[in-house]
Formats: C-alpha cells, sequence, structure tokens
C-alpha cells in the first residue's frame, strides 16, 4: 500500500442527536422517577435568596476555586466556612467552576 493512502475507515453512528434537555429527562425517567417541565417562575422558592454572609464567603471560596487550590477548599470547610455562597446575581460556585 502507499504511504499516502490511508486505510482507516469511518464509523457511523445510528443513533440520532439528542437535546441535552431530552436527555436528562430520559435518563431520570429510566430510573424510574416521575420527570415533568415547569417554569421556574411556577416553582415555588426557586430562586433562593442569599444573605451578606454567602456573598462574602463567595469572593474566598471562589478565589481558592479559580486557583485549583482543592487543600484550602477542604481547609475552609473543615474551620466552618460556608459552601452554599453566591455573589450578587445568585450564581454559585458551581456556576464559576464551570465556566
Amino acid at each position: 500500500a502507499d504511504e499516502d493512502e490511508c486505510s482507516c475507515s469511518v464509523v457511523e453512528s445510528s443513533v440520532a442527536p439528542v437535546s441535552p434537555q431530552d436527555f436528562i429527562i430520559s435518563t431520570i425517567k429510566s430510573e424510574g422517577e416521575e420527570a415533568t417541565m415547569r417554569s421556574s417562575a411556577d416553582v415555588e422558592d426557586f430562586f433562593l435568596e442569599h444573605s451578606e454572609e454567602q456573598m462574602e464567603s463567595y469572593g474566598v471560596l471562589s478565589q481558592a476555586v479559580r486557583s485549583r487550590n482543592l487543600p484550602l477548599l477542604r481547609k475552609m470547610h473543615q474551620d466552618g466556612v460556608s459552601m452554599r455562597c453566591s455573589n450578587r446575581f445568585g450564581e454559585s460556585l458551581i456556576h464559576m467552576a464551570c465556566r
């Protein structure tokens, strides 16, 4: 065979693309759970109120997350720093870490 020829084959998938929302719903239902969709405006207490303390701890904790300082995060958790924190927009550490 020539060096320029490729003996690679393309494998085509017979699975149709699924939206993330449909994937999550089907996964929940496959576990025997109910999965219904509702508007967040229709869910009581969907948006949690955040306190000054939560916003203050967000600043310190977010710096540790950004720098990937897991030992510091563990130490702060052991010292009683609440991991339930948010910025002034209500975004949690998970929001920030996912960026």
